[in-house]
């Protein structure tokens, strides 16, 4: 009878511990959302000195938070394309391969919402692992305008983005950092989400 006492104490002793630490994790969460959107009026942001600036700039990852990697590639008219041009869009950065039926199904949405808001937003195509030709001929059967690169040895998306399954979407601001990494295929209404989301917090 003691020993069942005790252990229905234990056990009331650990689902209030449990429940106290859940409640003061959640707490902290809710703060910091707050903090994200609450200015304390006593607390004036400071400016940050230009050295402050420039480290902030060189850090690159990518996850949430960090620089995206600048890279460059070539197109499908062998030029030159970077990361870096795009800096003042936002940036749906798409690794893709032209074998992944995922991939295939989302690039008329990916391309629709490019046509509809290339002023404001770039989807950046990087197929991964497939010759030029190859490639070529399946956007020009497809008619697609959103800007392709070419990843031939996988470099970038393996070695760099450690890309490990497609299609995987980088969403990155308008200063060059990560808001998102989303895993799987996306569709044209998901792509409007992100654009609200993205405008709204301008």
């Amino acid at each position: 009878m003691k020993f069942k006492q005790l252990f229905l104490g234990l056990m009331v002793l650990v689902l209030v511990s449990a429940a106290l630490l859940i409640y003061s994790n959640n707490e902290q969460w809710i703060l910091a959302k707050e903090s994200e959107t609450n200015i304390e009026a006593e607390e004036e942001p400071t400016e940050k000195t230009s050295e402050e600036k420039e480290q902030d700039e060189k850090i690159y990852g990518i996850y949430p938070g960090f620089y995206a990697p600048d890279f460059t590639l070539k197109n499908l008219k062998n030029e030159k394309v970077s990361l870096s041009d795009f800096q003042g869009k936002y940036v749906l950065l798409n690794f893709w391969a032209i074998w992944c039926p995922p991939c295939r199904a989302e690039m008329p949405d990916l391309d629709r919402f490019y046509r509809e808001n290339q002023e404001e937003f770039v989807i950046l195509g990087i197929e991964l692992g497939s010759n030029e030709e190859s490639v070529r001929e399946f956007v020009q059967k497809g008619g697609y305008q959103y800007p392709i690169v070419l990843d031939t040895d996988k470099y970038i998306g393996g070695n760099i983005y450690r890309v490990s399954a497609v299609p995987t979407t980088y969403i990155i601001n308008r200063e060059g950092r990560i808001l998102h990494v989303i895993r799987g295929a996306i569709n044209y209404k998901i792509l409007n989400k992100i654009k609200e989301i993205l405008l709204s917090e301008e």
